[in-house]
C-alpha cells in the first residue's frame, strides 16, 4: 500500500531529484543496513527511478527482487556483545517508505519556499485499516 502524495507532480519530483543529488554529492545520502552489496550498488538508481517515474511502491518492490536486502544483520544485545538477526520482512517497506516520503517533504518544504507559502500542512499519508484503531490513535 503506497502512501498518499497529494502533491507528487512533475516540479515536486524534480525538486525531490535535486534533494537526492545534493545527498550525494555531500556523501550524506542514507544507505540502510538492509541493504546487500548489491542493494547499496543499485540503491542509487533505484531511488532515481522511483521519484522520476514511481512511488515508495516501486521503490520497495525492485528493492525486493535480486536479492538487494540482506537475509541478516547484526544486533547490539542488552548485555553486550552481538548476535546475528533476521532482517524483518518488510525491510523493503519500510526503507522504501521513509526514505522516499523524505526526499518528499523535503521538496515540498522547498516548493513552498520558491512560491512564498508560510505554512504547510502535514497529514497522515498512510492509510490505518482498523478505524477504531486509528482513532484510539489521535
Amino acid at each position: 500500500m503506497a502512501l498518499t502524495y497529494h502533491n507528487l507532480d512533475d516540479r515536486t519530483r524534480q525538486l525531490m531529484l535535486d534533494e537526492m543529488d545534493y545527498d550525494i554529492a555531500h556523501n550524506q545520502l542514507h544507505i540502510s543496513p538492509f541493504l546487500s552489496g548489491q542493494g547499496q550498488r543499485d540503491y542509487v538508481n533505484l531511488l532515481r527511478e522511483a521519484i522520476q517515474r514511481g512511488n515508495d511502491e516501486t521503490l520497495a518492490k525492485n528493492l525486493r527482487a535480486h536479492r538487494r536486502i540482506t537475509r541478516t544483520l547484526p544486533r547490539r544485545k542488552p548485555e553486550g556483545g552481538y548476535m546475528i538477526a533476521a532482517t524483518p520482512a518488510n525491510a523493503p517497506r519500510i526503507l522504501a517508505e521513509s526514505e522516499f516520503n523524505r526526499f518528499y517533504i523535503r521538496a515540498l518544504a522547498r516548493r513552498a519556499v520558491e512560491d512564498g507559502i508560510s505554512e504547510l500542512v502535514v497529514y497522515r499519508a498512510k492509510q490505518v485499516r482498523n478505524r477504531a484503531l486509528s482513532q484510539r490513535r489521535c
